[in-house]
């Protein structure tokens, strides 16, 4: 009798990843759920969900790095690279991440300390990488230039027919100031330079080079971006041709 597969949400749940509690987890699989990658990306592991929020209490606690546990539970034949600077999770979290996650894997996980605000830094992860990108999912810090930045990097790393999220992208809708790099007028938001993508076909970013916006407008198949009807909470997906 074969076993019925898991959901990506149902995985997210068992594996302290909150994905699924923003809806994330059900609209990205209706573009992975075929998917067999040899390699999965992500910027940034994921802490420990906090036990006192009660909108988290469903969600399996004690599990720094859920996002990490859960692709290598969706994916049991896939490779899967992290990138994090440690700026928001404990040294014990990066520890048990090691510990637990990495060292039980049999060489398919590998945690890369970085900034993904550095370019210096990313060209590091995507050495540590070494090869294309089947499917890449940016849970990172969330501000514009991070998630500009990042994608003008690391696109082009993604294979053919393969997929790129950029999450959390209400971050665009939050108030303008140095927290998320909002600027007043909204301009520089990674949401509006995808939303104007969807419609112009052109990328406009202060944080890529003109030769980085034209490979994203020459190589993007297509972009969806996904607002969960009952929240605040936006992600996208974004295939490469």
């Amino acid at each position: 009798m074969t076993t019925k597969k898991l959901s990506l949400s149902e995985v997210s749940s068992k594996s302290g990843s909150d994905k699924h509690f923003h809806g994330f987890t059900d609209f990205y699989e209706t573009y992975i759920q075929n998917l067999e990658p040899e390699v999965v990306c992500e910027i940034g592991m994921g802490g420990l969900i906090p036990s006192h929020w009660p909108m988290y209490k469903h969600i399996e606690q004690d599990n720094p790095g859920g996002s990490s546990r859960m692709w290598l539970k969706y994916f049991p034949n896939s490779k899967v690279y992290v990138l994090d600077n440690f700026s928001q999770v404990s040294e014990n979290d990066v520890q048990r991440v090691i510990e637990e996650v990495e060292k039980s894997s049999n060489g398919r996980y590998k945690l890369i300390e970085g900034d993904q605000s550095l370019r210096p830094d990313l060209q590091k992860y995507i050495d540590a990488v070494g090869q294309e990108i089947d499917f890449l999912v940016d849970d990172g810090g969330h501000k514009m230039q991070q998630q500009q930045l990042t994608f003008a990097m690391l696109f082009p790393k993604i294979k053919s027919g393969g997929f790129y999220a950029i999450e959390d992208l209400h971050t665009s809708n939050y108030n303008p100031g140095p927290k998320w790099g909002v600027q007043a007028d909204r301009s520089n938001t990674t949401l509006t330079m995808l939303k104007n993508f969807i419609t112009t076909g052109k990328i406009s970013s202060p944080y890529m080079t003109s030769e980085e916006r034209e490979f994203l407008e020459q190589n993007i198949s297509f972009c969806e971006v996904w607002k969960n009807p009952n929240g605040e909470s936006i992600t996208s997906m974004i295939g490469k041709k």
